[in-house]
């Protein structure tokens, strides 16, 4: 499993890095379901979600 979600983050951080935000979210959303206390994850979230303007869903995720 570990492989596995280590696979998920290194694909949704290449989504943020390229610029593909959704994707990024998507896949960070998907590890978070995995894990929920996944650190670089939350960390990472609430980055994109506050560069997409989405400030309180963004503080949600820095919060947790």
């Amino acid at each position: 499993m570990a492989s596995v979600d280590q696979e998920l983050f290194g694909q949704a951080l290449t989504a943020f890095q390229t610029g593909r935000l959704s994707d990024s979210e998507h896949q960070f959303k998907a590890l978070l379901q995995r894990q929920p206390n996944h650190v670089p994850a939350l960390n990472l979230l609430s980055v994109l979600l506050t560069q997409l303007g989405r400030f309180s869903e963004a503080e949600a995720y820095i919060k947790r």
